[in-house]
């Protein structure tokens, strides 16, 4: 491979060096330089440019090192798979967990907002200002503890806390 793109060492842009394996804790190629004493280095692979060499180059000196590349690419890849199969498991199950506390906090509130919805139908029915408010209040906050629930659940209330003017 060719080292480019580097920053933080610009010097070692242009160096070539040995793939020697993926860092999978930091994402990362360990590389073995060319004529730097056979120092390694850690460069992520946006700095590594693969070397095309030559039929007879490749022969001589690099088709080992061409099968090892391959097979470090392959590892490398199949690392990046398992990597993002595991982050799709953790996002459905922390899906799974929100949809679960969802459900908890809309059963927790039923009793609580079907008083409330009979408390504000007998205001309504009685004329009764005070108790209206009161209970739209109630309402307002039910409401906000279950905002992201689905619509269904919070519709029969916020109908009615609309049609009180709140």
């Amino acid at each position: 491979v060719s080292i480019a793109g580097l920053m933080g060492h610009p010097a070692l842009n242009g160096s070539q060096g040995l793939l020697v394996q993926y860092d999978y804790e930091i994402g990362v190629w360990i590389v073995r330089l060319e004529n730097f004493e056979d120092d390694v280095m850690q460069i992520e692979e946006k700095n590594l440019q693969e070397i095309r060499l030559a039929i007879d180059d490749a022969t001589e000196s690099r088709t080992p090192w061409n099968c090892q590349m391959h097979a470090l690419v392959e590892k490398a890849e199949v690392a990046r798979q398992d990597y993002d199969r595991k982050m799709k498991a953790l996002a459905g199950a922390a899906d799974a967990k929100a949809a679960s506390e969802k459900r908890a906090r809309l059963q927790a509130t039923a009793d609580e907002r079907e008083g409330i919805e009979a408390a504000m139908l007998a205001a309504f029915a009685g004329g009764d200002a005070e108790a209206l408010r009161a209970q739209a209040a109630r309402g307002r906050a039910a409401v906000a503890r279950i905002a992201d629930c689905p619509a269904a659940e919070r519709a029969e209330l916020t109908r009615l806390l609309e049609t009180a003017g709140g």
